[in-house]
Formats: C-alpha cells, sequence, structure tokens
C-alpha cells in the first residue's frame, strides 16, 4: 500500500479534459500507471478506450483496486453511476 501512495503523491500526472460528465487522470511512473476515472452522471457510462491510447494505456489488464476484480483493457470500459474506478495497470513485457 506504502508503494501505491507514493504512485499516487510523488509521480507524473496526465489528466484529460472532462467529457460527458466524466474526468481522467493518470498516475504514473516507469513501472507502475495507476488510472482513476470518475463519472458523475446519474447512469453508467460505457467509455471507447481509443482515445486513451496516447495515456500509457498500452498495456491491456488492469486490477480495479477497490474490488480487485481484473479488467481487460481492449475496447470499453464501463463505469457505475455516480461511481469512481481505481486501476491499477499491470504492464506487459
Amino acid at each position: 500500500m506504502a508503494q501505491k501512495r507514493q504512485l499516487l503523491h510523488n509521480k507524473k500526472l496526465l489528466h484529460l479534459a472532462p467529457d460527458g460528465g466524466t474526468y481522467i487522470f493518470f498516475r504514473y511512473n516507469d513501472k507502475q500507471t495507476v488510472k482513476v476515472v470518475m463519472n458523475k452522471q446519474h447512469q453508467p457510462v460505457t467509455l471507447g478506450l481509443a482515445r486513451f491510447n496516447e495515456a500509457r494505456q498500452q498495456d491491456k489488464t488492469a486490477t480495479e483496486v477497490i474490488s480487485g476484480k481484473t479488467i481487460k483493457l481492449d475496447k470499453q470500459l464501463s463505469v457505475p453511476a455516480r461511481g469512481t474506478l481505481v486501476l491499477d495497470i499491470v504492464r506487459v513485457k
């Protein structure tokens, strides 16, 4: 957990302009990327992932930090209504 806190507080930040009630930012270093997706809408949202290709998302698997669930980052990402996803993106070597 301390390593994740270090990443959130001491590494590079990339944030994307809010779009359709969603806000996304990345904290990253050479070894790890954390993606945070927030949805302020009152209904779930499905995001196409093509717009994030430049945003350190070349790796295709993530762990949702809160639930521990593995999420495949291929074409779309579902975000619950008024919800937040915190994704630890696994680096594929």
